[in-house]
């Protein structure tokens, strides 16, 4: 489906387009976005049985930026289905790679890792018999290689 926004119900403006959706919740963050009036443009699916259910309109604080738009789905979920950061939780970091060096990156108390530095982050998670096990399901262990050596992992232990 896609989703187009008027401020005068004639001229409309293409806003987000959803393709493949699962037919739970689809959270849209569409900050910046001045309209009075919304259309939802419904394409034909697999099945005839499909509609929309309910449409809430958030505050602006809810998206403003992307980090804030996670922070809020966050809230509304389950802890371990968005990182620790997200959750209102401080994680602590350890730094991978040559100290003053051109390529570093970190290793987060969880197992997750910012792959260079201000980069993005890899959030580990695994399936267990359908079910996902992040890391709020853990006991998570963190220790150096032979005990000393500056290569940090992280072990999990389910609970």
């Amino acid at each position: 489906y896609s989703v187009s926004g008027s401020v005068d119900g004639r001229a409309w403006t293409p806003l987000r387009q959803v393709v493949a959706g699962a037919g739970g919740t689809d959270w849209l963050a569409l900050p910046d976005t001045e309209a009075r009036y919304l259309r939802f443009d419904l394409a034909d699916g697999p099945n005839w049985r499909y509609g929309i259910r309910e449409i809430a309109i958030q505050p602006l604080e809810f998206a403003d930026t992307p980090n804030d738009f996670i922070r809020s789905l966050a809230k509304l979920n389950a802890p371990g289905t968005f990182p620790r950061g997200f959750s209102g939780q401080q994680p602590y970091w350890t730094l991978i790679g040559l100290d003053g060096g051109l390529d570093q990156g970190l290793v987060g108390e969880d197992g997750a890792i910012e792959v260079g530095k201000g980069g993005f982050s890899i959030e580990p998670f695994v399936l267990v018999d359908g079910k996902r096990v992040g890391w709020s399901d853990v006991q998570a262990r963190q220790s150096l290689q032979d005990d000393y050596l500056p290569i940090p992992s992280v072990d999990w232990q389910h609970r």
